[in-house]
């Protein structure tokens, strides 16, 4: 008698099929070879940016040799040419030098400038390739004296420390007052003359000298200084007085008034004009300028002072 034993097909076949590894014949992986040739392109690319790279930013061809500055006097022409050779010989991107044509930024000319302590308002530069740059620059013109103890700061009417003088600093002594107390009216007018002799600093400034001993502070080139909307007021203030009556201010005062701020304006006809640091310049004038109207009329009458410092009420003695 025979027996036959059934065989689990299905059963063998999963398992066959577990242990196959099938391959699709329609889909055979692809091998990514490089050719040489595909290799020496991109050497020959690299090569070639490199070279380009080396014409622009480092050969002599686009080195700047020819330099013109325009907008600025003889002595600060030179001061401004030099330092400009000097921003050449630095080191830009950190392998090339400032000197390349592509490379020059008038941003960074006018950072390096201010850095070396001459201040400017603007700056404009005109390339004409291969070698050759245009500066046209705008100057910031030098408007008052900002005498402090260490010395005189130059400023311009916008409040811009633009350089520092030395002075003769025991010029300063000579107005020096009680820093807490108000000795003002002990100040006559032949200390302010004797002051504006012994400053010691030469130029030709359209408006007074200002002597500080408020603020005592002493802000490097390029910084504006505190007192600039007090400054604004002042200068307005002058100007109209100039223009209107013929009254030049020739130094202003800024004293402490027990810890407060107390401003003197010494005119060429020997008044002294106490004004209001917080308030409009121009309106303080017309106030003023109603009062001499109505009261003073004359330019040489003799008075102590004209107080502009509470409201409305104009004050004269």
């Amino acid at each position: 008698m025979l027996y036959y034993k059934k065989l689990n097909t299905k059963s063998s076949r999963k398992q066959e099929y577990r242990k196959k590894d099938f391959k699709n014949p329609y889909f055979k992986k692809k091998t990514v070879v490089i050719s040489t040739r595909t290799v020496y392109s991109l050497i020959m690319f690299m090569i070639t940016i490199f070279l380009w790279v080396y014409f622009l930013f480092s050969s002599s061809v686009f080195k700047i040799t020819n330099i013109i500055v325009e907008g600025l006097g003889d002595d600060k022409k030179q001061l401004v040419t030099t330092e400009i050779l000097n921003f050449f010989n630095r080191r830009r991107l950190l392998l090339f030098k400032g000197s390349n044509l592509f490379l020059l930024k008038s941003d960074h000319l006018k950072i390096h400038l201010l850095d070396a302590g001459i201040v400017i308002d603007d700056l404009s530069i005109e390339k004409k390739y291969p070698n050759k740059i245009i500066i046209n620059i705008i100057d910031k013109n030098s408007a008052f004296i900002f005498f402090t103890k260490d010395g005189g700061l130059i400023l311009s009417e916008d409040g811009t420390v633009i350089k520092r003088e030395e002075g003769n600093k025991n010029a300063w002594q000579i107005l020096e007052t009680d820093k807490t107390t108000t000795s003002t009216e002990n100040i006559s007018f032949n200390d302010v003359d004797s002051f504006l002799k012994q400053i010691n600093i030469d130029g030709n400034f359209p408006y007074a000298v200002f002597y500080d001993a408020y603020y005592l502070i002493n802000p490097a080139p390029g910084e504006v200084h505190l007192a600039k909307n007090t400054i604004k007021n002042i200068l307005d203030f002058s100007k109209n007085i100039y223009e209107k009556i013929g009254v030049t201010i020739k130094m202003v005062g800024f004293y402490k008034n027990n810890g407060n701020q107390k401003i003197i304006l010494y005119t060429n006809n020997n008044w002294k004009i106490y004004i209001n640091p917080e308030e409009d310049g121009l309106r303080q004038f017309y106030k003023f300028f109603s009062t001499f109207n109505d009261r003073i009329q004359d330019i040489n009458k003799p008075l102590e002072y004209i107080d502009l410092r509470f409201g409305d009420r104009v004050y004269i003695k």
